[in-house]
């Protein structure tokens, strides 16, 4: 009977070791919090500086072992299954690049991580993390943004119309391609992954800017004004100056307000040096100060928010 109760006990102890083994959260197959440790990496993207001697060089550092690959562009990176990368360049403004990054011995627990190589990383750091956490910042924010890609018909200002340019006829003045509408539903697909609240809308009266901020598809209220047209008649040198007067009036910490333009928004813009370029779907990012002024938080190209889009690190 002991030998029995001896052999019971030992049974009772082995079914527990076994119970607690297959319940243990350090076990590898259960979830594990893997991240990327490099002092380059914020907010979901690795930004880095290009280095000024020709060559950069860096490694992409995780917290566990991991594989790396090149997913976008394959054919212009290259990175090493241990996460080296070397790039031969200099006074680049903008590179973007997505790196799979998969957990050594996982092939379920692999990440997209987009990487940006840039001559100005402390500025897209500061635009990204005021996009990223505008909810937590209690910052009051206006993105102002060049009209997209617009090659389809041609301004016609012999047209014989009155203020043709708010016509958006093609035959009457330049429109949105479709290339330029899917450049603003991406921008709008960010802005809803990263849960930033808008609601307000202001753009020039002509189409091509109306519509970028209206195939965004966020259900904004748009207020076209010819303050922001781009025509001689409405001295386009001073539309930032005219902007500037008005847009705080529609800045709030509730929501980030949108502002679609054109090239002309840079002329006469007193932050104009520090932008690297402002290309159709290029815009910048600016916030309230204390005293109501209009203060640069940074440029915004049109690659930063494939970056944010597609980076699986928030």
């Amino acid at each position: 009977m002991k030998k029995l109760k001896l052999n019971f006990w030992i049974f009772s102890v082995l079914l527990n070791v076994l119970f607690f083994t297959a319940c243990d959260p350090n076990d590898k197959e259960g979830p594990v919090d893997f991240r990327i440790t490099s002092q380059e990496f914020e907010d979901g993207i690795m930004i880095v500086r290009i280095s000024e001697d020709g060559t950069t060089s860096f490694t992409i550092e995780t917290n566990l072992p991991a594989e790396f690959s090149i997913q976008f562009p394959a054919d212009e990176y290259e990175i090493s299954p241990s996460g080296e990368f070397s790039f031969s360049g200099s006074n680049t403004h903008i590179n973007v690049f997505f790196v799979e990054v998969k957990r050594e011995g996982s092939d379920i627990d692999k990440k997209i991580l987009p990487v940006i190589l840039t001559n100005r990383p402390q500025e897209y750091r500061k635009v990204v993390n005021s996009l990223v956490n505008f909810q937590n910042q209690n910052k009051e924010l206006a993105l102002v943004l060049r009209h997209m890609e617009a090659d389809v018909g041609s301004d016609r200002e012999d047209s014989g119309l009155d203020e043709w340019w708010t016509s958006c006829d093609p035959d009457v003045a330049r429109q949105l391609s479709q290339s330029g509408k899917n450049m603003s539903l991406l921008i709008g697909n960010t802005i809803k992954k990263l849960d930033i609240p808008v609601g307000q809308g202001i753009s020039s009266q002509m189409c091509r800017a109306s519509q970028s901020l209206e195939s965004m598809e966020l259900g904004l209220s748009i207020l076209r004004l010819k303050e922001l047209n781009p025509l001689a008649e409405f001295d386009p040198e001073n539309a930032f100056s005219r902007a500037s007067d008005f847009l705080p009036d529609y800045m709030s910490q509730e929501e980030m307000l949108l502002v679609g333009g054109h090239f002309n928004l840079i002329l006469g813009n007193p932050f104009y040096e520090q932008f690297a370029f402002f290309r159709m779907g290029d815009g910048f990012l600016l916030e309230k100060g204390s005293q109501g002024q209009l203060e640069l938080v940074g440029g915004v190209p049109n690659e930063i928010w494939r970056a944010m889009l597609y980076s699986d690190f928030y």
